[in-house]
């Protein structure tokens, strides 16, 4: 039997019954962690600009200059201090 015969043979021939699902059920799950990815990509632009903002919005200067207050910290403490064993 040459190679044509064979190639010939499984032209014909039928394919077997469980392969007929499996290229749908491929491209669904290719299609479903494509939008997974898509959905973590969301998630984490989303924190990204969240975090961004809060940061934005925290280092803002104050414009109602009638309410600072000056926080006054003592340095008795401080690592400079603690270093120097004093």
């Amino acid at each position: 039997m040459t190679i044509d015969d064979r190639l010939r043979a499984l032209a014909q021939s039928t394919g077997h019954p469980g392969l007929d699902g499996i290229e749908t059920g491929v491209f669904a799950r290719i299609e479903a962690d494509a939008r997974a990815g898509r959905q973590a990509r969301l998630g984490i632009a989303l924190a990204i600009g969240s975090a961004t903002l809060a940061g934005v919005a925290s280092a803002a200067p104050v414009t109602d200059k009638a309410h600072v207050t000056v926080e006054v910290v003592s340095t008795r403490l401080a690592p400079s201090t603690l270093l120097g064993g004093h």
